[in-house]
């Protein structure tokens, strides 16, 4: 006699275990131009032994300025209390070189792009976000640290010491608040402002 036996999936229940996550954080929004640009860069690191990994596409290229935490499901609260931050500060537009080639360390660790001195408008953008933010009440997840930085892969290793680059001249003018989550393919822009 057989036994016949239903399967989760043919229940339509989620057997995957991982639970929905989503994301808020700020960001440096590159144009298309730029991203072309960028991705040339990726392009020739590629051709790199000790770089092999998981590249970006350049639709997710950005710099991170703050990262608000993950939350199981979207915080629409949190996206609004983010958005009242932005009027609380200063934003001007800056010029960023990003000139070198680095790693963080990790399991698959990032490799990035970063510069060798950091625009002190950029640390003072920084720095005056993540105060508003803290009087928002969105102060739990800030890191108390910064370094500058766009991501183009994740790596098999680290590398041994930074790779000069040309220098790619980064006009920075659009501050973003992105939304990512485990199940969307693409990030989705919730608000962007103009740097001045």
């Amino acid at each position: 006699m057989s036994r016949r036996t239903t399967s989760p999936d043919q229940l339509g229940l989620d057997i995957s275990g991982a639970p929905e996550l989503h994301r808020l954080f700020f960001a440096l929004w590159p144009n298309d131009a730029l991203r072309v640009r960028l991705l040339g860069i990726a392009s020739l690191l590629k051709t790199r032994e000790d770089l092999a990994g998981r590249w970006l596409e350049p639709a997710k290229y950005h710099a991170t300025l703050h990262f608000l935490g993950d939350s199981s499901e979207f915080r629409r609260d949190q996206a609004e209390a983010a958005k009242r931050a932005v009027s609380r500060i200063q934003l001007g537009a800056f010029d960023w070189s990003l000139d070198r080639v680095d790693s963080f360390h990790g399991a698959q660790p990032p490799c990035i792009l970063r510069s060798a001195s950091d625009p002190p408008a950029l640390l003072a953008l920084w720095q005056q976000l993540r105060e508003a933010l803290i009087l928002e009440g969105l102060g739990r997840s800030l890191a108390g640290q910064f370094t500058p930085h766009v991501t183009l892969a994740y790596a098999r290793r680290t590398l041994p010491e930074p790779i000069a680059v040309p220098p790619l001249r980064w006009p920075v003018d659009t501050l973003a608040l992105i939304h990512s989550g485990s199940t969307l393919k693409q990030y989705e822009l919730l608000a962007q402002w103009p740097l001045r």
